[in-house]
């Protein structure tokens, strides 16, 4: 699959008449001469929860090596030093508990905005606001609830990894799997026009018709989900950012690293 190293992107789609190489595939086998997009099923039943709870018998995050009786659950707000997310807020608030060996179970929110929404379309882009034709940073989205992923709680030493296309994994178990490739659409040649785009099969010219092109940036460029020949979830490996806190008392700093950086402060609730 294709990998991007960059922290925001332009992506400047538009509405093109020439044919974009996105990569070649070689197909499972050569189906109808032409399908359309818009007759796509979805799966909903596949996909990764986003749901995460304080009891070790119900978390199903991403990261379930709780071995042991969930600790009490406490609460930190805080906030990156000379960052704002897109409402002007730098807040940043998390919960967790531990079992006796250190494992985190927890879950982070980022910013004062109001949440996206769960995806209930396959065939419209995600979130609401996501468009090919401008810049979308694709971490940190105010108010959605990321999971604490890798947790671990060592003496008064936090660390945790907030996986951001964590956000897509409800859009992404809508998605039609079984496409090469382990992508949420074919990985074929592509033209655009008039806001829709047409996918070609290099090796035998079938073609998938009337792609939404945000729809292409996100399966095939930004790859925000990963598919297997029967099911659907988000990509886990794109833009993790990680904290690395040290606790004393009610207050805890340290740093954040990854898709945005910086030092962070934070004070434990009442």
């Amino acid at each position: 699959m294709m990998k991007r190293s960059f922290l925001a992107f332009l992506v400047v789609f538009g509405a093109c008449d020439r044919d974009h190489q996105l990569g070649l595939a070689d197909p499972a086998d050569s189906g109808a001469d032409s399908l359309n997009s818009n007759t796509l099923s979805s799966s909903s039943d596949a996909g990764v929860s986003t749901q995460v709870g304080l009891d070790a018998q119900a978390y199903v995050g991403l990261d379930a090596k709780v071995i042991g009786q969930l600790g009490p659950s406490q609460s930190w707000t805080g906030y990156i030093e000379n960052f704002q997310f897109r409402s002007g807020s730098d807040v940043i608030r998390f919960t967790f508990a531990t079992d006796p060996t250190g494992q985190v179970v927890g879950t982070v929110l980022f910013g004062n905005g109001t949440p996206p929404a769960p995806a209930t379309d396959p065939n419209v882009a995600y979130p609401p606001e996501f468009s090919a034709n401008g810049v979308f940073i694709p971490y940190g989205i105010e108010g959605f609830a990321y999971s604490m992923a890798n947790g671990k709680l060592s003496s008064s030493r936090l660390q945790f990894t907030v996986q951001s296309y964590e956000l897509w994994s409800g859009w992404c178990a809508l998605q039609t799997p079984g496409y090469d490739g382990g992508m949420c659409l074919p990985n074929w040649n592509s033209s655009c026009a008039n806001g829709k785009c047409t996918l070609t099969n290099p090796a035998n010219g079938q073609k998938l018709t009337n792609v939404n092109p945000d729809i292409l940036t996100l399966c095939l460029m930004i790859e925000v989900c990963l598919c297997s020949t029967t099911t659907c979830g988000a990509n886990l490996s794109g833009y993790p950012t990680s904290f690395d806190l040290t606790l004393s008392g009610t207050d805890a700093s340290g740093s954040v690293a990854g898709a945005f950086g910086g030092n962070v402060h934070f004070t434990k609730d009442p």
